[in-house]
């Protein structure tokens, strides 16, 4: 009996990792969104006039990256 389940159960599972679903193009938007290089490099963060938690000015540095092209709707958010 054991042998029975477990054979459904991998059976069931094959079929359903093969199982290809079409998501509407909004519904790809929502979960491949278009990105953009950006290039790192250096700044200058904080300020010597602000709250204390701003201050000294001081240096950062920055890897590449990339960052979504568009903002992230709060549905976009929940959907993943």
């Amino acid at each position: 009996m054991r042998i029975i389940v477990l054979i459904f159960f991998i059976a069931a599972l094959n079929f359903l990792s093969v199982q290809k679903i079409d998501l509407p193009p909004y519904f790809q938007e929502m979960t491949n969104p278009e990105m953009v290089y950006i290039r790192g490099g250096k700044f200058k963060m904080g300020s010597d006039l602000g709250v204390k938690d701003e201050q000294p000015v001081h240096d950062v540095f920055l890897s590449d990256f990339y960052i979504g092209k568009f903002e992230v709707t709060q549905e976009q958010w929940k959907f993943r």
